[in-house]
């Protein structure tokens, strides 16, 4: 069996990404569960720019708020 070396190279890519993108997830919920006010320096940020506003932002949107809302107080 062959592989395409191409083929290989972009899924490996794409997993890559994919893995990125999952720790900037992670990295982001930890920074704004145990530091929700940093939120509220970015909201005028992600108010004022386009490339955070839109229907295709609200899921990444509503997730942010709900961590923000689920920091621990201790």
């Amino acid at each position: 069996m062959s592989y395409n070396y191409n083929s290989l190279n972009i899924w490996c890519e794409y997993c890559i990404s994919l893995e990125l993108q999952v720790a900037i997830f992670v990295v982001l919920a930890m920074v704004l569960r145990r530091k929700p006010d940093v939120m509220i320096s970015l909201l005028p940020i992600m108010k004022e720019s386009k490339k955070y506003q839109g229907q295709d932002k609200l899921p990444v949107f509503v997730w942010v708020i709900t961590q923000v809302t689920s920091f621990n107080m201790i």
